[in-house]
């Protein structure tokens, strides 16, 4: 199986040096500088990676201080849980993925199977301190428990879920995680104040990527990967999604031979992104979907003004808080 990965990863690899010998493309690469919502929306805490970890730990603690009140007002003795798992934020944030840089595609694909990106699967990462008292809980107590920690949503064969239905409590965690969000820089953009141009915004770049212009984009690098024989891809979120989605099988199936399929599924993966890389080259896809989207922004800047500067301002202000 090897053999076969080696050797179509090979043909792959010579079709990007000859590409690059015959010097496609489609002019200089845009970067996130170029934005013109940089101003506004990127230039925030989510840019720095260190920023990022303090105010997810800070949130993480509030988090948990809030829900241990609540649940002492409900009658119930809780230790603030840190190393739950139960919420991550901006896994991609935290490590360096390089999703233009030939040699790191090579060696990790798109970074879904090296762990580079987030899988949004929690896992805890550190023992349950309430774990003994909630055992030492009759099972009416156990269940009592469970409602003021999770509301109404609890679901057994998913621990500690925080769904809920209208009009019934959501729990202290849930309440707990609100607050603290509504506290922390990393949220800003939740508030009130700001919901409708997020909303307003992902409308806008919605309706542009599902527009004919990026259909046809998507249709020329489908022809190209088809080339390459990867032909059950329409969109590049298809080809990044089928990885996505076999690593969440693999994880949540994990047997003996878990080792051996990861290591298969990963090649596989470098197989996909290292066409990919040669037919965003060769179509300009990149560069042209950067294009339309800095168009789009262009223009969302145009229109809302006001209200992005009133975010950037509201922004500055929580960060010195």
């Amino acid at each position: 199986m090897w053999r076969r990965y080696w050797f179509r990863t090979t043909i792959i690899l010579a079709a990007l040096i000859a590409a690059s010998a015959c010097g496609i493309s489609n002019g200089a690469n845009l970067n996130i500088e170029d934005s013109p919502l940089q101003e506004f929306f990127f230039a925030s805490v989510w840019q720095n990676a260190y920023e990022v970890r303090k105010y997810a730990a800070e949130l993480n603690v509030r988090r948990e201080e809030l829900v241990a009140e609540c649940m002492q007002d409900a009658g119930f003795h809780y230790l603030p849980d840190i190393n739950s798992g139960r919420f991550v934020v901006g896994g991609s944030v935290f490590d360096e993925i390089e999703p233009e840089n030939l040699e790191w595609i090579t060696q990790f694909g798109f970074g879904i199977v090296s762990g580079h990106r987030s899988t949004a699967i929690a896992a805890r990462t550190g023992p349950d301190p309430n774990l003994e008292y909630f055992e030492s809980l009759s099972d009416s107590g156990q269940s009592a428990y469970l409602y003021a920690l999770n509301g109404c949503g609890f679901d057994p064969s998913m621990p500690r879920s925080w769904q809920t239905e209208n009009g019934f409590s959501q729990g202290c965690w849930q309440e707990a995680h609100e607050q603290a969000i509504s506290e922390s820089p990393l949220f800003l953009r939740h508030q009130h104040d700001f919901a409708f141009l997020f909303e307003s915004w992902s409308e806008t770049i919605n309706t542009a990527l599902d527009g004919p212009e990026m259909i046809a984009l998507e249709r020329s690098w489908a022809h190209c990967m088809a080339d390459l024989n990867f032909s059950d891809f329409r969109t590049r979120a298809e080809a990044i999604g089928w990885v996505f989605n076999r690593y969440f099988e693999l994880i949540l199936l994990e047997g003996d031979d878990f080792a051996s399929i990861r290591h298969d599924l990963q090649n596989q993966e470098i197989e996909i992104a290292l066409a990919d890389f040669y037919c965003q080259e060769s179509t300009g896809f990149r560069i042209r979907r950067s294009e339309l989207i800095f168009a789009t922004e262009s223009q969302f800047v145009r229109d809302n003004r006001e209200a992005l500067e009133a975010y950037r301002a509201a922004s500055e202000l929580r960060l010195k808080d």
